[in-house]
């Protein structure tokens, strides 16, 4: 999660100018760097994408129909209805299993959601019955407006409302929405969902992909029970080679214990010296978003943890330069420099990604000035 969007801005106009007049054993370092202009998605972790949803779809799919067995061949859908775009004469290849026909037969209302993408490949996207044709139709009323931006906050706050409802597909459904938004705003949601209800749900492999939106919950929680599932998850990955939701379960912490948080992190993560890049991107990033949104006092502990880092264990630069670029954050300025003129030896890769780092800051204050 986040995290905060942004399209061609001026850093990346920047880069443009740069990369431009770079040789390309340059463009190599920055791509090694991991330096070519970067968002930051909405709630995406380094190494978790929200996954597109049903509202993405409705909103943004090329072709979007709801279907029904064909009255001609019970065993194939056809179109009943058009929600976006136009599907032409593309039939749906897919079956109709025998649940979903007797289902269907049962249900003369109910219908599957199917999406067609610009290359041609159909989805079955949803099933659209009593449980929830309401909050379709919601979806399809508010579309023009909430299609007007990517985080539209009235999107965001009817789905808030959703994320403890009884039904299990649209409490999915909202969860989806939900971990889809940058973290500055998932800061304001009500957490409707006990601390019980997100820790059992945590431990359900079933519901795997909810992790990280769970972990980000329990850390907005607030519960000395969430406080205690946090450290004990976040001390637990320290000690394992994979670690899925560790960005996820940094940023709780860090939301939980503020600056106790940090220190955790730099004592457990970056004081590692064989940390590997994997992890330390998850540590930097939580760091990253926090810096975005957290008090004076969180923001000048991040601070000192990195600038202590990067003459620690420099080769970190290319991945702390890209995470804190990403979210026009030059906050890191200072300690980029020292770096670059100290006695180090640097490699090209740590070396262009800080010089492009201080480049851009340097930009950045000149602007502002």
């Amino acid at each position: 999660m986040v995290c905060k969007s942004g399209g061609r801005n001026a850093s990346a106009r920047l880069f443009s100018g740069l990369t431009g007049r770079l040789k390309v054993g340059s463009m190599a370092l920055l791509v090694a760097a991991g330096l070519l202009p970067l968002e930051a998605k909405a709630c995406s972790f380094h190494n978790h994408k929200p996954s597109k949803t049903l509202v993405d779809w409705m909103l943004h799919g090329d072709t979007v129909v709801v279907a029904r067995p064909d009255p001609d061949n019970p065993f194939s859908y056809k179109t009943t209805e058009v929600i976006r775009g136009d599907p032409g004469a593309n039939t749906i290849p897919f079956l109709v299993d025998s649940v979903s026909r007797r289902t269907l037969a049962r249900n003369q209302e109910d219908g599957v959601v199917f999406a067609l993408t610009r290359v041609g490949n159909w989805q079955r996207i949803a099933y659209v019955g009593a449980t929830n044709r309401q909050v379709i139709k919601t979806i399809r009323n508010r579309a023009s407006s909430w299609a007007t931006t990517a985080f539209h906050p009235d999107r965001f706050a009817f789905f808030a409302l959703l994320q403890d409802h009884s039904n299990a597909t649209i409490r999915r459904l909202a969860l989806q929405e939900i971990d889809r938004v940058p973290y500055g705003l998932l800061r304001d949601i009500n957490v409707r969902l006990s601390e019980e209800v997100l820790i059992g749900s945590l431990n359900n492999v079933r519901e795997f992909n909810y992790r990280p939106i769970n972990l980000l919950l329990l850390g907005l929680n607030g519960t000395d029970e969430a406080r205690s599932y946090i450290r004990k998850q976040v001390t637990i990955q320290k000690t394992m080679d994979g670690s899925p939701n560790l960005g996820a379960l940094a940023t709780a912490l860090v939301e939980l214990e503020g600056v106790a948080g940090v220190k955790l992190l730099d004592h457990h993560f970056l004081s590692d010296t064989a940390l590997s890049i994997t992890k330390a991107e998850s540590i930097v990033e939580a760091m990253a978003i926090h810096n975005g949104v957290g008090r004076t006092q969180v923001r000048n502990a991040i601070a000192r943890s990195l600038g202590d880092l990067l003459p620690r264990n420099p080769a970190l630069a290319p991945l702390i330069a890209r995470q804190f670029s990403a979210r026009q954050d030059w906050s890191l300025l200072t300690p980029m420099e020292a770096l670059l003129k100290s006695a180090k030896t640097l490699n090209g890769a740590t070396r262009l990604s800080a010089s492009i780092y201080v480049t851009q800051a340097k930009a950045q204050q000149t602007k502002t000035h």
